[in-house]
């Protein structure tokens, strides 16, 4: 084990797993730091970097700072930047759009976020989205350098996938109208989009999907899972591409992590569980 120099527990294995599938790593504690009262984490593929963001309170105010900072794998600090924000709440998600810029979200209260760029060469933060009113579930940066947003408004029974520009532009929108149902995580490929979460079988009962679209944000197919014997959760959480070209969706159920692998012809392959305290085996 390693700690950053905020105390975060970095895990050299997972470090390298992280490496293998490109996976996003997030919440990563920051215990270490007595200000700090929230982390996120994400990974930078291909080149052992991660970002992190927390915000921290200052003792002498109490004014809350908010930080973000990328460190290699030893835990040294490359880029940072720290900036004042007294009615957020915190930092409730990061993506990286390029080499040089940072999109992230400031949650406010009554589910209300404004999405920001940091700009690493000039060190500045730019304002150009808020949403108002919806929960933000995922942003997630395009491969044509814009942003994927996902959102849910429970009262309205809508969920969204939206693609926006960098001047807060909506370009398209998929929305999916169904009581409890939830999109969490996406994947994008060089023709598709894949979207996971889960879908309503009933009012009371939900199950994991994931809605394939294409790059305009049209529905090509949807897929849910019901095989009993799996015993499979009621929704995939996180979605990612292993080296092979399979699909692996990951669950948290009962304090366990639930590692679901797809191949490409979306019939579930196999499952891996692990307690969310301990490693995962090395056979996936």
């Amino acid at each position: 084990m390693r700690r950053d120099e905020c105390g975060s527990i970095l895990d050299s294995q997972y470090i390298n797993r992280i490496d293998d599938y490109e996976i996003i790593s997030r919440n990563v504690p920051a215990s270490g730091s007595r200000d700090a009262t929230s982390s996120l984490a994400t990974f930078r593929p291909g080149t052992g970097s991660f970002f992190y963001a927390y915000n921290a309170y200052i003792d002498t105010s109490g004014q809350r700072f908010f930080r973000i900072f990328e460190t290699d794998q030893k835990a040294h600090i490359l880029n940072e930047t720290t900036f004042l924000d007294p009615n957020s709440l915190n930092i409730s998600n990061i993506t990286l759009l390029d080499e040089s810029n940072v999109v992230f979200a400031l949650e406010y209260i009554n589910f209300n976020y404004n999405i920001l760029k940091w700009d690493m060469t000039t060190d500045s933060i730019h304002q150009f989205y808020t949403t108002n009113n919806i929960r933000l579930r995922e942003i997630k940066a395009s491969s044509d350098k814009k942003l994927y947003i996902i959102t849910d408004n429970n009262q309205h029974k809508n969920v969204k996938l939206s693609k926006i520009d960098l001047d807060g532009n909506v370009i398209w929108s998929y929305n999916d109208t169904c009581e409890n149902a939830i999109f969490r995580d996406l994947l994008e490929t060089n023709d598709r989009i894949l979207l996971v979460g889960s879908t309503c079988k009933s009012q009371t009962q939900t199950l994991p999907c994931i809605f394939e679209l294409d790059k305009n944000g049209r529905l090509i197919s949807k897929k849910t899972f019901t095989n009993p014997v799996l015993g499979l959760p009621s929704d995939f959480s996180k979605i990612i591409r292993s080296k092979d070209g399979n699909i692996i969706c990951t669950s948290v159920k009962l304090q366990m992590l639930e590692i679901i692998f797809i191949p490409s012809s979306f019939q579930i392959q196999t499952r891996l569980e692990s307690d969310l305290g301990n490693k995962i085996s090395n056979e996936y």
